[in-house]
């Protein structure tokens, strides 16, 4: 079985992935987090993981964080500037293209608005995902062999 950061780390190497879409890859873990909590804490111990090893001098992973820093976003920005004197060109999430925050915010705004004179304190936001985004990730998933994630059969994914 392999650990989750490496298998993170062998993903963001590949593609970058906001922390929403990197968390909904590894759902079946960190039970209580959301994926966006579970992106991000992925993220932070790749960089970490990286950081320790080019503390000690490692150069094979000066360059793999070269490499990475701009799939993993904001949180790499700043060790990427110490160590290289210029920010990583951020790239967009290979999954949602980096639309699905501002999706999320706006519906939450939406609803609260709608809901706000009914006294509702809290409230669940669903989403109908076109298949193109599925199928995306779920080749990214087999691709990259994600441990814990069960494989969705197509009559299930296409409902």
């Amino acid at each position: 079985m392999e650990d989750p950061v490496e298998q993170a780390e062998r993903i963001l190497a590949d593609v970058p992935l906001c922390d929403r879409c990197l968390g909904r890859l590894f759902a079946m873990l960190g039970r209580g987090l959301s994926n966006a909590e579970r992106g991000r804490a992925l993220k932070l111990a790749v960089l970490m993981r990286l950081h320790a090893r080019i503390r000690e001098g490692d150069k094979e992973a000066l360059e793999r964080f070269r490499a990475i820093a701009p799939n993993i976003g904001q949180p790499a920005s700043r060790l990427y500037e110490e160590l290289f004197g210029s920010k990583p060109e951020v790239r967009q999430c290979y999954l949602c293209d980096g639309l699905l925050d501002a999706f999320i915010e706006e519906a939450a705004r939406k609803a609260y608005e709608a809901l706000k004179e009914y006294n509702v304190r809290k409230f669940l936001i669903g989403v109908r995902v076109a298949p193109k985004y599925i199928n995306g990730e779920e080749e990214l998933k087999v691709s990259a062999e994600v441990w814990g994630v069960p494989e969705v059969r197509a009559e299930e994914r296409d409902r």
